[in-house]
Formats: C-alpha cells, structure tokens, sequence
C-alpha cells in the first residue's frame, strides 16, 4: 500500500506531493517503525516468558525457548532504537537550524542565545584585532542576524 501510494503521487504531481504528502508519508514511518515498535518491543521484553518460549504438544508442562522469536524480538529492537535515534537526532538539527534562521518553526530562544553568542563574540573579536597591529587583513567578517540588531541583548 505504500508503496503505491508514492508511486501515485510521484507520477500525480512530484512538487504537491513532494512538499506536502512526502512529509507526512515520512513522519509516520519514522511513527510506526520508531516509537511505537520500541515500545511493543518493551512490552515483548515485559511478557518475554510468554512470548518466548513454546510448550511442548505431549507434555504442557516442559516449554523450551523458540529462537525465532527471540531473535525477532532482538532484531526489532535494534531497528526501532535506530530509527528512533536518527529520527530525534534529524528532528533536533532541523529544529537548531530553523532556529538560528529564524524560521517560524524553530525555537525563538535558541536563536537568540545563538545569535547573542555570535554578536559577542565578533565584538571580543574586534577588540581583540583593535589592539594587536599586526592582523594583516585576516579580519573574519562573521554574518549578524538583521532580526537580533533591533532588539537589545
């Protein structure tokens, strides 16, 4: 099914899809194959003994580990953790860059502390450079955020 769902929108219109449905198409995989296998992982952990092992069909008494499952269960949570952890950490460096541009979606607080950093280093900078006369045209022009300029710090 998802499949055809992204070859109809490839061959439907590539830049509404692209934009809006590629998006949200990713969003639930990371969704589904993240968080939520993580956690039905942990609950396999939780009930390992009823997952885990199998009973004998003679005897209901003897059980004996099934190592398909257990390994299925390993696998899917080592699949989850991966995709969980790149999901958060591709979440986060968008968020910090949204931030520092001053996109609507980023954090106001990030991008001021970020751009306050900046300022106040390019002035120790400057104050620095002031007082050597030796700095033979090496002078860093380091990029201000018009935004930040207006407001005090």
């Amino acid at each position: 099914m998802s499949v055809t769902f992204l070859s109809f929108g490839l061959l439907s219109n590539i830049e509404t899809f692209r934009d809006k449905f590629f998006d949200i198409f990713i969003y639930y995989n990371y969704v589904i194959f993240g968080p939520y296998l993580l956690s039905s992982c942990f609950l396999s952990f939780y009930y390992f003994k009823d997952i885990a092992f199998s009973c004998n069909p003679n005897n209901y008494k003897q059980r004996f580990i099934n190592l398909s499952t257990v390994i299925c269960i390993l696998f899917s949570l080592s699949f989850s953790l991966t995709v969980t952890i790149i999901g958060s950490v591709a979440y986060s460096v968008k968020t910090v860059i949204d931030s520092i541009s001053s996109d609507i979606n980023g954090n106001y607080i990030i991008g001021r502390l970020f751009w306050a950093y900046i300022i106040r280093r390019h002035l120790n900078n400057n104050n620095n450079n002031n007082g050597n006369n030796n700095n033979n045209g090496n002078n860093i022009i380091i990029p201000i955020n018009p935004l930040i300029l207006n407001d005090e710090l």
